[in-house]
C-alpha cells in the first residue's frame, strides 16, 4: 500500500481517522491526536493477540501451553509500552507448581498451533 508521507509502496502499520496511511519509517511524523491512538498503535504491533495459543517458559523451563487473555502496557501488570506483558491462562501445565494464570514477556513465549 502507498504511504501517505513518503509516497512509497510499503507495509502500512498505522492508518489515522482520516484514512491516511503511514509506514514504519514515517510513523514518527504522523500526528497522533490522542493517547488512545498511541495505545491503538501499540496493540497493533504486539507479537501476540488475545486468543492466541502460546507456549510459555520461565527461568525454570517450560511452564506449559495456554491462551493469551490480556495484553498490558502498565506497570501494575509489570508491563511497559516497550515490553508489554501478556496474561496467559495455562491449559496444559508442565507441573502442579505452575499457576493456572501468569504474566509473561514476549521473550518467554512462542505461538503454537496452526497460526
Amino acid at each position: 500500500m502507498l504511504c501517505t508521507t513518503c509516497k512509497l509502496i510499503k507495509d502500512i502499520i498505522y492508518t489515522d481517522d482520516l484514512g491516511l496511511h503511514y509506514c514504519a519509517d514515517c510513523l514518527e511524523t504522523a500526528p497522533l491526536p490522542s493517547e488512545a491512538k498511541a495505545i491503538e498503535f501499540l496493540y497493533a504491533t504486539v507479537p501476540f493477540k488475545v486468543g492466541d495459543r502460546v507456549e510459555c517458559r520461565s527461568d525454570e523451563g517450560l511452564d506449559g501451553v495456554g491462551v493469551v487473555e490480556g495484553i498490558h502496557f502498565d506497570s501494575d501488570h509489570y508491563g511497559t509500552p516497550i515490553w508489554p506483558t501478556f496474561s496467559v491462562a495455562l491449559e496444559e501445565k508442565s507441573s502442579d507448581d505452575v499457576p493456572d494464570q501468569a504474566l509473561y514477556l514476549e521473550t518467554y513465549m512462542s505461538k503454537v498451533g496452526n497460526d
